[in-house]
């Protein structure tokens, strides 16, 4: 007599990470066996591990505002999804103060817009490919970006999207700060004083001010990062609009933005805002152009030689 015996199909695990376009992960995207109800939810950084599959199923990978993706298992056990966004869906959901509603949703819909074009500086300088050519990923070219201000005391910072309609580039702005006639920080506290501040007071400095116009002299430093071409829109800024940057921009660097690719395309720009507040005026004034070059200004902040380091 011939017996036969029936084994159960093997069962396998399956895991991964499920990722939007740049690289990162998507917390809370759906992973499902299609057909069935075994199904988990990728954890804050897009994990997931699914058990009691076998390689005959397919997955099934699907998160709001994204295209569905369907991947056979077949002998793996590690799938990575890639998720593609859906610009036309209307699916995510939006808490509001009014209750929930549906929307499209992108995180970077909160990132504020830089002016585009940007307003006219009082001068500018592009910094040379050679500071980037280890960059990969705009992430990259943040970092040293950051290392240098920091080495250089500009702890306060503000970020913002450029162009203005996309989001594959960014702004990064520094505080105002108080220079000399020379074009040198003062020295701190005084650095950071918004009315001019003289740091070598004196008797003969407090004759010459009774005197003589003593104006004070600031600077505000603004990074442009983006693979597309711009000229300066050709309006002056206030110093007061200026001012205002640092607290409109978000205070770290926009996470979608971390794995935007750093190309070939992009250049990185410093547009230097100098102003100049006349003793006893009303309202500071755009210098344009500046009394010094772009180069000198980044040569004179100390950001030329840390970031020439890189």
């Amino acid at each position: 007599m011939t017996m036969l015996f029936l084994c159960p199909m093997m069962s396998q695990k399956v895991s991964g990470t499920v990722l939007d376009s740049t690289g990162l992960g998507l917390p809370g995207a759906n992973v499902v066996v299609k057909g069935t109800t075994n199904a988990v939810q990728a954890d804050f950084d897009g994990n997931y591990v699914l058990s009691n599959t076998s390689s005959k199923d397919t997955l099934v990978f699907s998160y709001i505002g994204f295209l569905t993706l369907e991947v056979p298992i077949g002998n793996r056990s590690i799938i990575n999804a890639r998720m593609i966004e859906d610009h036309q869906a209307l699916e995510e959901v939006v808490v509001t103060a009014m209750g929930m509603r549906r929307g499209k949703y992108d995180p970077l819909d909160e990132v504020p817009r830089f002016p585009w074009p940007p307003p006219l500086p009082s001068t500018k300088i592009e910094i040379p490919r050679n500071v980037m050519a280890n960059c990969n990923y705009l992430d990259d070219v943040n970092d040293i970006l950051v290392n240098a201000l920091v080495e250089n005391g500009y702890h306060d910072k503000g970020y913002f999207l450029v162009p203005a309609r996309q989001k594959d580039g960014f702004a990064l702005a520094t505080q105002l700060e108080q220079i000399d006639k020379n074009g040198i920080a003062k020295k701190d506290p005084n650095r950071w004083n918004i009315t001019p501040v003289d740091d070598n007071f004196s008797f003969d400095s407090f004759i010459s001010a009774l005197f003589f116009s003593n104006p004070g002299y600031f600077r505000l430093i603004v990074f442009i990062v983006t693979d597309k071409p711009f000229s300066a829109n050709g309006k002056r800024v206030s110093r007061k609009t200026a001012l205002a940057w640092i607290q409109e921009g978000v205070n770290s660097f926009p996470d979608r933005l971390r794995r935007v690719p750093f190309t070939k395309r992009h250049h990185v720009t410093a547009l230097i805002y100098e102003y100049e507040l006349p003793e006893n005026a009303l309202g500071a004034s755009l210098l344009q152009p500046s009394r010094h070059s772009g180069l000198e200004h980044l040569k004179k902040s100390n950001l030329w030689s840390a970031l020439a380091k890189e």
